[in-house]
């Protein structure tokens, strides 16, 4: 049997070439000096065609899950990796352009190459083809869409917006408002831990607990209901959901919350003020029996209630520090909220700006009532 030597030099691209990953490697201007096997076989470019090119080139035309453009600066994951020196925590999906002209799904991780010296000299980026596995997310992702809709708020006296964005085909947050009595709404925000199917199952559960406990006179009951449920699905799988959940008596203005571990509700007056409903509680699916606190505040007419996700305030800046919810009202109030109404999409560029990345580590949800 024929041996391999473990100290040649050639080790290295045996080991790559041997690799089910594509795996691709440039310098700091992004010029492909390395294109495996393996990136061959997945997206029809061979070495020849494609070595000293650079990514950015009309080749790959790199493209993101909601057709936004990567192969600049700002989006690329790769150059975001050179410049910051940081890898890719999560893996994202990407579409990338074939030799014959089609688009193969993949899940892309980046990294900076580094001399024995420390010194970025480089990029590395690996990917994995995902066509099978997609066409199970986008069908999940119609189930899940379906399941999660919300009944339109016909009400002269309340305005409501939703407003999703999932860090994966499908997500693993779970937005609701219902009417179930004349004068009274019930509204959850809610994120399961984790992503992808699992994540996605479990907000699809929450939807039926939603709709069996909606009608609960409290929010506290309505949680305290809910986690039941919950903790027997849960339990012992190390899963769990964090929630802010509130009722509105929209005559009266009487506001009641509960919260199970989700950011603090954010309440912005006509006249400017804010105010952060501070709130805890322990998530959805840990303790079968635990019992939920309320606050109850006045929702007067002109203010805003506005709920997120912890993806929204969960965000790491370059120096490391979290956003927080602070943090978010800075941003909002900069962007002239709430005398001017939310731009969601200017709002995602400067979360993303805050975070120094392309993509969000998590999925995002925002629920605004007005009043």
């Amino acid at each position: 049997m024929d041996s391999i030597d473990l100290t040649s030099s050639r080790l290295p691209a045996l080991v790559l070439d041997s690799a089910n990953a594509g795996v691709y490697v440039t310098d700091t201007e992004r010029r492909i000096i390395y294109w495996n096997k393996a990136a061959q076989r997945i997206t029809g470019w061979q070495a020849d065609e494609i070595l000293g090119k650079q990514c950015l080139d009309q080749v790959l035309c790199h493209v993101d899950k909601d057709g936004r453009e990567l192969c600049g600066e700002e989006f690329c994951p790769l150059h975001r990796a050179i410049t910051t020196g940081t890898s890719s925590d999560v893996p994202i999906i990407v579409f990338a352009r074939t030799a014959n002209g089609g688009r193969v799904p993949m899940r892309v991780s980046v990294a900076p190459l580094r001399a024995e010296d420390g010194r970025i000299v480089g990029g590395v980026e690996t990917f994995h083809d995902i066509s099978t596995e997609l066409g199970d997310f986008q069908r999940a992702q119609r189930i899940q869409s379906q399941c999660l809709l919300n009944e339109a708020v016909d009400d002269p006296r309340l305005e409501a917006h939703v407003h999703y964005a999932p860090h994966d085909v499908v997500g693993g947050d779970f937005c609701a408002i219902s009417r179930p009595a004349p004068d009274r709404y019930a509204f959850i925000v809610a994120d399961v831990m984790g992503h992808g199917i699992s994540a996605a199952l479990y907000t699809m559960y929450l939807r039926s607990l939603w709709d069996d406990h909606r009608s609960q006179e409290t929010p506290a009951a309505l949680l305290s209901a809910m986690n039941r449920r919950l903790s027997s699905v849960m339990s012992g799988h190390g899963a769990f959901a964090t929630a802010v959940c509130g009722m509105l008596d929209v005559g009266s203005g009487c506001l009641r919350l509960s919260s199970a571990g989700g950011p603090g509700p954010m309440l912005f007056h006509a006249d400017g003020s804010q105010l952060t409903v501070s709130s805890s509680g322990f998530p959805m699916g840990l303790i079968e029996d635990g019992e939920y606190d309320q606050i109850e505040r006045r929702l007067d007419r002109g203010t805003r209630l506005l709920l997120c996700s912890d993806g929204a305030v969960e965000i790491c800046g370059a120096d490391g520090r979290q956003l927080g919810i602070d943090g978010l009202m800075r941003l909002l109030c900069e962007m002239g909220y709430p005398a001017e109404n939310l731009d969601y999409g200017v709002l995602e560029q400067r979360l993303l700006t805050y975070s120094n990345r392309i993509r969000f580590d998590d999925d995002l949800t925002f629920l605004e009532i007005h009043r």
